[in-house]
């Protein structure tokens, strides 16, 4: 009967340190700010930055679609993701893949970026926001 109770404490025990880990993980990337663009009527705003997650990740750009008065949290962009694949597309002085946005109006927002980037997220609805995605090429 005790060895299940100990066989349970030990489970317990390293499920609650994966989670400290997971916690220390996130508490050790920190967020670059690039470029930041208020929609047409200043309720929103696209905000570019670098987010980086120590000498084990490779630099990335990311964008978020935020509220016009929020702050940019210390998370991965809510928008898109992207990196340089290894240095196949251009980096910008940040490190990560060149990206470039604009405001077509409230509603709708442009992002361009080389299309040779490696991407990992690429949202095309955000918070009633449409985006339309352009690649482009030296």
């Amino acid at each position: 009967m005790y060895p299940k109770r100990n066989l349970l404490l030990l489970l317990i025990l390293a499920l609650a340190a994966g989670a400290v880990a997971c916690l220390n993980l996130a508490a050790g990337c920190g967020n670059d700010l690039v470029k930041e663009v208020r929609s047409p009527g200043g309720k929103m705003k696209a905000v570019v930055f670098q987010r980086d997650c120590g000498a084990t990740t490779g630099f990335s750009t990311q964008v978020s679609l935020l509220s016009f008065n929020k702050s940019l949290p210390n998370e991965s962009g809510n928008l898109f993701v992207a990196t340089t694949d290894h240095g196949s597309a251009p980096a910008g002085a940040w490190g990560g893949p060149i990206v470039e946005i604009s405001w077509t109006d409230d509603t709708n927002l442009l992002l361009r970026y080389d299309k040779r980037a490696s991407l990992s997220k690429r949202e095309e609805l955000l918070g009633g926001v449409n985006i339309r995605y352009e690649t482009f090429a030296p």
